[in-house]
């Protein structure tokens, strides 16, 4: 995504090929711009990523997602234009989830993990309202691994510290 071509260094290549997938995805949708829903959809596209894990372990999968959306996804012309303001500040706060968990690059985990931090995201929406699955059952799976990865990357550094 153009919009965060200088920080896509700090992405792990599951989270760049994510939102490889969301503009795909959303050009194909015809909208003109890439939101939530379709970072989310891009997330999903991303089978080894540990965000479609989580995903996929409550029962959201791709096909499902794409589906809903794509009776619910409203046209909208003017031709492509980047990313929402709300993705733009989900992508900006996934950044700094990863920071905060002690991770050096922001995977698909710390997407989500911001996507559903976003109260006003579409992708919120899609999931409760479309999918009827609840956002905090998946940011409670998201939180554990999160706080386990933080635990054992500290470890990691502790241990090769004293070598």
């Amino acid at each position: 995504m153009a919009d965060f071509s200088s920080q896509f260094d700090r992405f792990t290549e599951n989270a760049k090929r994510s939102l490889e997938n969301a503009e795909a995805v959303a050009t194909q949708m015809g909208s003109s711009y890439v939101g939530t829903e379709h970072i989310l959809l891009g997330v999903l596209q991303q089978d080894t990523s540990i965000g479609a894990k989580i995903l996929k372990n409550v029962g959201v999968t791709f096909e499902k997602a794409q589906l809903v959306l794509s009776f619910s996804q409203q046209l909208a012309g003017g031709g492509y234009k980047g990313a929402s303001e709300t993705a733009k500040r989900t992508l900006t706060y996934s950044l700094r989830v990863a920071k905060e968990f002690g991770q050096p690059y922001c995977g698909t985990e710390h997407i989500l993990f911001a996507i559903l931090s976003e109260k006003s995201a579409r992708a919120i929406s899609l999931l409760k309202n479309d999918l009827q699955i609840d956002p905090a059952v998946i940011r409670s799976e998201l939180e554990n691994y999160l706080g386990n990865q933080q635990y054992f990357y500290a470890e990691d550094e502790r241990t090769s510290s004293r070598n």
